[in-house]
């Protein structure tokens, strides 16, 4: 764990996600990047990471058109350095 300090989910189709690491919640997302802090939640060796998404309403309102679902990615893990 030393050195990283982000999360970040990439593309996530414009959805709201929420991010628990170890058992510490780090928060949800809405909109703009879902870039999650995890200092203090990482630890050296094996980690468990939940990741929560939820699609928008109008996926469930629109079965013609719905909007693309999912995280795209490229989920990483970014240090000081990135």
């Amino acid at each position: 764990g030393e050195g990283y300090d982000r999360l970040d989910l990439g593309n996530v189709n414009e959805c709201i996600t929420e991010v628990i690491l170890n058992g510490k919640n780090l928060g949800v997302r809405w909109y703009g990047e879902h870039v999650y802090d995890i200092k203090g939640a990482l630890v050296e060796g094996k980690n468990e990471l939940v990741i929560k998404y939820r699609t928008l309403l109008v996926n469930y309102l629109s079965k013609e058109n719905p909007l693309p679902c999912g995280i795209g990615g490229p989920v990483r893990v970014l240090g000081c350095s990135n």
